[in-house]
């Protein structure tokens, strides 16, 4: 029988490389050219017990790693937050606990097109 990889021991060992990559001196690996340049952030950074307000929104989170990942807010609780993303494979979801979320900026919406 085949068991599932749980999504908090992945994010738990990618956070534990990330942390020893920085304690060695690393720097992270540069996207590449091709990639889409970050949004601008034109929103409001809201308290991590707010969140719960914004489910739905997008967001971009910044995390103690000094990564940034940005998606849709799916779940907030008082130790992690899950976010919808699109991934060159489809739709995902990515779980960050709350310890590691440095701040979070909730995305203004789109204003409608004339």
């Amino acid at each position: 029988m085949r068991t599932k990889f749980p999504i908090r021991v992945f994010v738990a060992l990618f956070s534990a490389m990330l942390a020893v990559s920085a304690a060695a001196g690393k720097a992270p690996a540069t996207p590449p050219a091709s990639a889409k340049p970050a949004q601008a952030e034109k929103g409001e950074t809201v308290a991590y017990d707010d969140l719960h307000l914004h489910v739905g929104q997008n967001v971009i989170v910044h995390t103690t790693y000094k990564s940034t990942r940005s998606g849709v807010l799916m779940k907030v609780s008082k130790v992690e937050l899950t976010l919808g993303i699109d991934t060159p494979d489809g739709s995902s979801q990515l779980t960050i606990p709350k310890d590691t979320v440095a701040s979070v900026v909730v995305l203004a919406a789109p204003e409608p097109a004339k």
